[in-house]
């Protein structure tokens, strides 16, 4: 306590006191009761042999950099301990430049790599907009929910085209040309994305992302395949559109169904899945980007849970009817919609169980490179 007022009083940017730290695993110590004070202004050059701990030292300043084993004694920047810095001002306070710099450049250009910094601070004060106020945390600004050409014209294809086709695919085609239809509809998908590109050529990196969560997607169903009904794929679909827009929700929701069917077999209700899937992604996105849908953990559970349950499986419970059954009556249908039920909720829990784990860290680090690369949303 003593140390930490005379910090403060004098103005000191870092005092070290009794400063130990030891590797993992390890007897030897690195660093024995270092104890250092550099004042505000100070230009101080710290000297020594090779291996002498002159760097493991100076990344125990910078708190993304730090050692792992085991530290004793206290940091203190700007009198207070540097334990608890925030991230932003950590950050925006205290830079680092590594041993070989080549290590350290993320991005192709200089300008980008001068600006990046700079970008990622403006990040964080966006996405911590309002926070003052409880009711527009992680909420799109009220002057940025206008929607997009691409995002009306993702609707108009999503709601009429798409359906249209899958129902062309049933009473024309007798329901067994799905590859075709699901191709079909992943095509219908992809057209809004020509709007953005109608005067330029798209870059890789614009698009990787959005393959990225296909293949978690993916990925994600298979890996739980024992698990009937708890996949993680409507969570991944839902923070897709949420972070890329309505109309990559619902690409990221067709893509995945339909590869990831080539592992549990391909069949009429491929296209079903596509659209159910993909029309929660799309209206994700469309409710977050006109402020209806909070970017907040509980709500994203409240929205995935009822979408899940009521759209998912109101779709797919009477697709397995027309798929299956010949000769249809209104009297069917009931049956399969109460059948539907235990599997609907085993649905919905998984993907309130995997958004609840995985939606802020991943919406977080999808925001990052978004910022860092510029990326159309």
């Amino acid at each position: 306590m003593e140390t930490t007022a005379k910090a403060a009083e004098n103005h000191a940017a870092i005092v070290l006191q009794n400063l130990t730290f030891t590797y993992p695993e390890r007897e030897q110590l690195v660093l024995r009761d270092v104890s250092l004070t550099v004042n505000t202004g100070e230009f101080v050059v710290l000297c020594g042999p090779s291996g002498c701990g002159k760097t493991t030292l100076l990344r125990q300043l910078k708190p993304t950099l730090a050692l792992h084993g085991r530290l004793s004694g206290e940091i203190l920047f700007e009198g207070k301990p540097l334990r608890k810095l925030s991230q932003r001002d950590a950050a925006s306070k205290i830079g680092f430049v590594l041993q070989s710099p080549e290590n350290q450049i993320v991005t192709d250009k200089v300008w980008h790599e001068l600006a990046f910094a700079c970008e990622v601070l403006a990040a964080a004060v966006a996405l911590s907009w309002g926070r003052g106020n409880p009711e527009w945390t992680v909420q799109v600004a009220p002057s940025n929910r206008k929607l997009s050409k691409r995002s009306i014209a993702a609707a108009a294809m999503i709601l009429l085209a798409i359906p249209l086709t899958i129902y062309v695919g049933i009473y024309f085609f007798g329901d067994r040309k799905y590859y075709f239809i699901s191709l079909l509809i992943i095509l219908e998908s992809m057209l809004p994305f020509a709007l953005i590109f109608e005067s330029r050529k798209p870059q890789a990196r614009e698009l990787v992302n959005i393959a990225v969560l296909c293949a978690i997607g993916v990925a994600g169903r298979v890996a739980f395949f024992m698990l009937p009904q708890f996949k993680p794929v409507v969570a991944v679909v839902i923070i897709a559109g949420v972070a890329f827009g309505g109309e990559a929700g619902f690409l990221v929701g067709a893509v995945t169904g339909f590869v990831s069917n080539m592992f549990f077999g391909q069949g009429p209700l491929t296209p079903w899945q596509m659209f159910a899937f993909g029309i929660i992604g799309f209206l994700a996105g469309i409710l977050f980007r006109k402020g209806l849908l909070l970017r907040s953990r509980t709500a994203l559970c409240i929205y995935g849970g009822l979408t899940t349950f009521l759209i998912y499986g109101g779709i797919m419970n009477p697709a397995s009817m027309l798929t299956s059954q010949p000769n249809l009556t209104w009297e069917m249908l009931w049956p399969y919609y109460l059948q539907g039920i235990p599997f609907d909720l085993v649905h919905a829990l998984a993907t309130v169980v995997f958004l609840y784990i995985a939606a802020e860290p991943m919406l977080e680090k999808l925001d990052r490179i978004k910022v860092k690369y510029g990326l159309v949303e």
